[in-house]
């Protein structure tokens, strides 16, 4: 192998250490997760201005305790509605076993 040869295959061996190095500082720089790294605090930002916030409802201790009667009354008049139901029932069968 003469001379010419030699420095030709040491300078393209370093050109494509370089070229790859430089690739991967690129790569660690802009897209760090595509190596298994945590991503970037400022790309973490751009994402956490891009999440949209529910909005907050504020009521009023009354309206708070109205909105619990109403539920309250909601379960009674079930339970009512259903213990009707059973009684109607219940009558039903002994009006056919007196007939």
């Amino acid at each position: 192998m003469n001379s010419r040869k030699l420095i030709f295959l040491i300078t393209i061996a370093t050109l494509s250490l370089t070229v790859a190095l430089l690739t991967m500082m690129v790569i660690k720089e802009k897209h760090p997760t595509w190596l298994g790294l945590p991503p970037n605090p400022q790309d973490s930002l751009a994402v956490a201005d891009t999440v949209m916030i529910e909005r907050t409802y504020e009521i009023t201790k009354q309206r708070l305790d109205k909105m619990q009667e109403d539920i309250a009354t909601i379960d009674s008049i079930k339970n009512v509605k259903d213990s009707l139901a059973q009684l109607v029932e219940q009558l039903i069968l002994k009006e056919q076993t007196m007939q």
